[in-house]
């Protein structure tokens, strides 16, 4: 990619780049076709094998193991696995297959909330968990973006990685239009202009809250307001007063353990719905494509992101065709020639290499090898 001062750089990063930047771990981040799989491990890693006590894995903390629906989620993830492979065609994963059919049913949302709470434990901590915080090669790419340029940042990614990687770098980051519990818009600690990052299918540390503790006025009443229930596509939402984001890994924890909130996350199934909160997540993604409609120049780095239609995705399909709009340079980095030969007929110059093969030769590395 060429230098281009002043334009901005768009980076959208798929689960292809969490995989790639965590190539060399033991545990890896898994993608569409095995995210049943890494689940099923996860607790067969960490779920107490005996009667309910005191006694739990420390750290994978206690609230999920209390979650009436679990051997529910086991049950099923089992037959998900069995049809999992590296070969499956990712257009529709088995896992989106049985997030779908959850949306269908008349307990659908309860049970799409226990997975959205088992997502976030097994992406934050425990045995066999892929995204522990440590350097890896998402530090490598974080410093080697030019620094003198705009940077937006639009992920389908749950998990913290990059954002713990701009964290280590004492860069800033905000996450636009979603109100916390004061109606104030998360910014992390560092320094500099904070980089927008757009997580378009929701993250593991946006916590829909429903009941705290305040000694403002204004915020406890409002904490008091009834929770309101929506229907969107057969699929029952529901929408509290307040999205919180903790400011750490260790606070959105305790935050989980405390229930006083779950994960607003979309759902791993056919054009991504949300269960909660979905207004501030609709916020968030208008705002970013309200972001890169007032572009009309900007260059595009995409990194482990699978070809996907529009039924599947409709928000990626929309993001990536106003990204085609814009004049500028298209990059598309991903070791699948398939993915490659589609991104090519969008305009994108292709790199079938890994994650860390391609930041061996990319132009702008500045740093060295952090992982």
């Amino acid at each position: 990619m060429t230098e281009r001062a002043n334009q901005p750089l768009i980076l959208v990063l798929g689960a292809g780049a969490s995989l790639g930047a965590r190539a060399r771990c033991a545990t890896l981040p898994p993608l569409g076709c095995g995210l049943g799989k890494y689940l099923l491990d996860w607790l067969d890693a960490n779920e107490p094998r005996d009667e309910l006590t005191s006694d739990f894995p420390l750290t994978a903390g206690e609230r999920l193991w209390h979650e009436s629906l679990l051997p529910k989620l086991r049950e099923e993830l089992n037959g998900v696995i069995g049809q999992e492979s590296p070969s499956v065609d990712e257009t529709l994963t088995p896992f989106e297959v049985l997030m779908d059919k959850w949306t269908k049913r008349e307990d659908g949302h309860r049970i799409l909330i226990a997975m959205q709470t088992l997502l976030a434990y097994a992406f934050l901590v425990g045995h066999r968990c892929a995204f522990h915080e440590h350097l890896d090669l998402l530090d490598r790419l974080v410093r080697g973006l030019p620094r003198e340029r705009p940077l937006i940042v639009i992920t389908l990614n749950y998990d913290l990685l990059l954002e713990e990687a701009f964290l280590r770098d004492d860069q800033r980051f905000t996450y636009p239009a979603v109100p916390g519990v004061e109606k104030t818009i998360f910014f992390s600690e560092g320094h500099g202009e904070p980089t927008p990052v757009y997580k378009i299918h929701g993250s593991i540390n946006w916590l829909s809250v429903r009941s705290p503790g305040s000694a403002d006025p204004e915020v406890a009443r409002r904490a008091t307001e009834p929770v309101k229930v929506e229907e969107r596509n057969g699929l029952l939402v529901t929408q509290t007063y307040a999205t919180y984001v903790p400011p750490n890994r260790e606070s959105l924890f305790l935050e989980l353990e405390r229930s006083t909130g779950t994960p607003v996350a979309a759902v791993y199934g056919t054009g991504k719905p949300v269960v909660e909160n979905a207004e501030p997540v609709d916020a968030h993604r208008r705002d970013c494509l309200a972001r890169i409609a007032r572009l009309v120049e900007g260059d595009a780095l995409v990194i482990g992101v699978r070809h996907v239609g529009e039924d599947d995705d409709p928000v990626l399909d929309e993001v990536l065709r106003a990204i085609a709009k814009l004049d500028g340079e298209k990059t598309y980095v991903n070791p699948s020639d398939d993915d490659c030969r589609h991104f090519e007929r969008l305009g994108y110059g292709t790199v079938a290499k890994t994650l860390e093969d391609w930041l061996d030769v990319w132009p702008h590395r500045q740093a060295p090898d952090t992982q």
